[in-house]
């Protein structure tokens, strides 16, 4: 993947990257390359593309997981910016000081991770909650 940005893989790729509007469908398209002969370089550009949205395929998972920015400040909550040189990984997120990294299934939304944000953050022992 390297060398390759999503600017060319919208040119290589016009209709993909037109329907693909969100992880979720990006996932439902990986779904479909199982029998595709082209499969590599269609996953390649499905990951690229999953970038657009913050998301990063994870192998372990076999699928792709999303990720949120969160100012603790602030409470604002926003996709993460993904470096695409190289392998495309949790590496691979430009990281902020200040700010707090969320990694969460593919359709969640910005308001689910803050939700997460404040339980992961809870103070309520009687819930369980550390």
């Amino acid at each position: 993947m390297q060398g390759t940005s999503l600017e060319e893989i919208a040119k290589q790729y016009p209709l993909l990257v037109k329907e693909l509007t969100d992880l979720t469908a990006v996932q439902a398209a990986l779904r479909m390359i199982k029998n595709t002969p082209n499969k590599d370089e269609y996953f390649k550009a499905l990951a690229i593309i999953a970038t657009k949205y913050s998301g990063i395929y994870s192998s372990f998972e076999k699928k792709f997981e999303v990720h949120y920015e969160i100012n603790p400040k602030t409470r604002d909550v926003k996709g993460v910016d993904i470096n695409l040189n190289g392998f495309i990984s949790e590496r691979s997120i430009v990281k902020r000081p200040g700010m707090i990294y969320l990694k969460m299934f593919y359709s969640m939304k910005p308001e689910d991770a803050l939700a997460e944000y404040d339980r992961l953050n809870s103070k309520d022992y009687s819930k369980g909650y550390a």
